[in-house]
């Protein structure tokens, strides 16, 4: 992993990550300490995810994340399968003071993020007990948080969750698109189905769009636009595809306060900018 002020490029090692294969790394409000998932090759040089750590970004000092990740099953083999840390943040302006977020990953995400508590006054972390934050009922629905590998899909902050979330139907991959969450209790209580944002239709095929992130006072939300948005969205639906080259970004849409929308229509009545990278500037031109 490394570091580098904002406005100077000036990229440094932070100590202790040089044998680690860091993703999803997410920086405490104050800069200190940063949190990122890692993991391995294995035997066929494919990246697999093992661990979550916390380290000190001027200290080096590095501690694995205490995470609380039940076993997956997995239909195509009816095999048991170990879950492992798909993605790790800071829970940002959380009510219960500093916390770190996390979700698990089988082969199709997982229903539920958990946060630990965690005290990091003196030289060393010391952590306390997690809670669950969200908890979809798949009775109720069958969406799953979708993980995308290397970057923070689902991101807390304040009382809100954001990210991309995925339907299933068996253990076929079918629909993608993002989740606006509302936690109730001012962020105390754990959400569910209840909780999330209603859209005034759901596709029926996926809209994709990664990248999510949220500003840390749960106001605005940044995405890929995936095939999300009309003809002046930088989206899939352009010749040639405008794919990953764009963001837009948008209120956070609260359940039982926001009005229902057209998810095809959340930028032309909501939202707050669209953005691209011009052709001139993007990797390989």
């Amino acid at each position: 992993m490394y570091k580098s002020a904002l406005k100077t490029h000036t990229p440094a090692v932070v100590a202790g990550t040089e044998a680690d294969y860091p993703g999803c790394i997410d920086i405490s409000d104050d800069g200190r300490w940063a949190v990122y998932t890692s993991g391995h090759l294995d035997t066929r040089n494919r990246y697999v995810l093992d661990t979550a750590y916390l380290v000190g970004l001027e200290t080096g000092v590095k501690t694995g994340i205490p995470v609380f990740l039940t076993r997956g099953y997995n239909q195509r083999t009816g095999d048991s399968t170990d879950v492992h840390p798909a993605a790790v943040s800071f829970y940002h302006q959380s009510p219960k003071g500093t916390e770190i977020c996390y979700y698990g990953y089988n082969w199709r995400g997982d229903a539920a993020i958990h946060a630990v508590s965690v005290d990091l006054s003196g030289a060393a972390p010391v952590f306390g007990a997690s809670r669950p934050i969200l908890n979809l009922d798949t009775n109720q629905t069958n969406r799953r948080i979708w993980p995308y590998g290397g970057t923070i899909a689902t991101v807390a902050a304040r009382d809100a969750i954001f990210g991309a979330f995925a339907s299933f139907v068996g253990f076929n991959l079918d629909v993608v698109y993002n989740e606006y969450i509302t936690i109730p209790d001012g962020g105390n209580g754990v959400a569910g189905v209840a909780d999330m944002y209603q859209w005034q239709s759901v596709p029926d095929t996926s809209l994709w769009g990664c990248g999510e992130s949220m500003s840390h006072d749960a106001t605005l939300c940044v995405t890929n636009s995936g095939y999300i948005g009309s003809a002046c969205v930088p989206n899939k639906n352009q010749e040639p595809q405008m794919d990953h080259k764009g963001f837009y970004i948008t209120p956070f849409f609260r359940a039982g306060t926001t009005p229902s929308m057209d998810i095809q229509k959340q930028i032309d009545s909501a939202g707050v900018s669209i953005n691209w990278c011009p052709q001139q500037y993007r990797i390989g031109s």
